[in-house]
């Protein structure tokens, strides 16, 4: 249970229309139980980052997505990895299972 969802479903949060806890503590969503992919939140200090970092971090973020909607050249995203340090067949074993939807720069 999220404390904060749950506050904010029972206000009434317009954006949240639908959206209740089912008897077994479950959130349910137009009544389908709402299951978790698995997958976690992490934070990242990027205080001490360089614009550079931010730079080819945001590189890396779009070409990611890019490899998962239209494809990109494998060359392009092992160069992005490596100007962020990242050992490229490491780093495809890492994303390879994420899904990116929405940045915020």
């Amino acid at each position: 249970m999220n404390p904060e969802l749950d506050a904010a479903i029972a206000a009434g949060d317009p954006s949240l229309t639908g959206v209740t806890v089912n008897a077994q503590g479950n959130y349910e969503a137009n009544g389908v139980e709402v299951t978790s992919a698995g997958g976690t939140t992490k934070t990242v200090d990027l205080t001490k980052a360089t614009d550079a970092d931010k730079a080819a971090i945001k590189e890396l973020a779009e070409l990611t997505f890019l490899a998962q909607t239209t494809g990109v050249d494998s060359n392009k995203l092992n160069a992005s990895y490596e100007k962020l340090g990242l050992d490229t067949k490491l780093a495809q074993e890492v994303f390879s299972g994420f899904r990116l939807h929405t940045w915020n720069y």
